[in-house]
Parts: C-alpha cells; sequence; structure tokens
C-alpha cells in the first residue's frame, strides 16, 4: 500500500504561492505603515515618531546582529577550511615516505637501523664513519623528518593526524640515530643540528 503523499497536489489546485517571512520583511512593512499613518492620520504622528525612532534601533540592532553572524560563519568556514588544509599537508607528507622512488632508501635504512640498533655511541658512529653510503643514507632521512619536525613545529599541518601516522617511526628512528646526530653537533659546532626532529620525538615519547 502506497503511503500518502502530503505534497499531492489537491483537486482543482493550479499551484502554490510560498514565501517566506523574516524579521526584514515584517520591519519593511511596520516602516510602511507607519510612514502611512504618519501622513494620513495627524493625530497619531507624535506616537508614530516614537515607534519610528524604535524602528531604527530596532533595525541597527537587526543589522549589527547579521554582519556579526556572517562573520562568525566566515571565521568558521575560514578554520574549517585551514584545518582541512592542515590535514591534507599530515598525509601528503605520509605519502611522500611511501612513494616508490624512496623505496631503495627506506630499504637501505631499515637495514641500517637493524646494524646499529642496541650498539653503544661509538659503534654506531664507526659504522657510519666507515661507510659514506650508509652516511649518505642517514642524512637523507635525517633530513626528511627534520623537514617534517619544521612543519610540525610551525603548525603548518595537523599534529593529530602526523602522530597516528609517524608517531612510531619518529620515535624509533630519532633514539636509535641520536649517537650520529650528537656526533654531527659536536664535530660540526651545531648544537641545533636536527633539533626540530628532536623536538617532535621529544613530544610524542
Amino acid at each position: 500500500m502506497m503511503g500518502k503523499d502530503n505534497n499531492a497536489a489537491s483537486p482543482g489546485e493550479i499551484f502554490k504561492l510560498q514565501f517566506p517571512v523574516t524579521v526584514s520583511l515584517l520591519l519593511l512593512i511596520a516602516i510602511l505603515l507607519l510612514t502611512a499613518g504618519f501622513i494620513w492620520v495627524p493625530n497619531w504622528r507624535s506616537q508614530i515618531e516614537f515607534f519610528g525612532i524604535s524602528a531604527g534601533v530596532g533595525a541597527g540592532i537587526l543589522s549589527a546582529y547579521y554582519v556579526g553572524r556572517g562573520l562568525q560563519i566566515t571565521i568558521e568556514q575560514r578554520d574549517k577550511a585551514l584545518s582541512d588544509e592542515k590535514i591534507s599537508r599530515a598525509f601528503s607528507i605520509a605519502a611522500r615516505w611511501n612513494e616508490p622512488n624512496l623505496a631503495r632508501t627506506r630499504e637501505q635504512w631499515r637495514r641500517l637501523l637493524d646494524e646499529i640498533e642496541g650498539k653503544d655511541a661509538a659503534e654506531v658512529c664507526d659504522i657510519l664513519n666507515r661507510d659514506p653510503h650508509k652516511k649518505a643514507v642517514a642524512a637523507d632521512v635525517l633530513n626528511f623528518f627534520e623537514e617534517v619536525g619544521y612543519a610540525a613545529r610551525s603548525g603548518v599541518i595537523d599534529m593529530g593526524t602526523l602522530k597516528n601516522v609517524h608517531r612510531s617511526l619518529v620515535i624509533h628512528y630519532f633514539s636509535t640515530i641520536l649517537p650520529w646526530i650528537e656526533k654531527i653537533r659536536r664535530d660540526k659546532h651545531q648544537p641545533t643540528a636536527y633539533e626540530h626532529f628532536e623536538w617532535l620525538s621529544d613530544q610524542w615519547s
């Protein structure tokens, strides 16, 4: 059994005419009526003047409300767009790390991590000093996560999304390669080398 269609036209109905009644429309009608009364009913002019002043105040308040509401909507839309953009940037970083052209670098990096994990600082530095290729791989990965840390610290990407994607990697990678970072800072007199990578690891540790 078909349900009753509330929108079905009644017999003989040609069309429906509908229009919204807003506060602005009511205010316009009131102004027109007061104007007509002022012209055609002189005895009411003092009362009409009072109502006219009141209507003007009301119109000013209504206008201020609409302006404020418009600004609020604009701010909300801007904040939503900014939030979406930050989330998109966080995902784009994850996509960059997983790009096919970085597959070889990621594989070499994982092998290097397996080799140096659990070793003391001197052994880690010795492994990297003896092999320029391993040193280059470490530098590429450190530079990538330094860029990630800088973006996060600057507030241009969404930290929540980034944390869900990269938290375990950042903490593991930084703690494992820290002896080499400390050697770079010491030998090259650069105490702030990879500071953003370190900051990001500290945030999530």
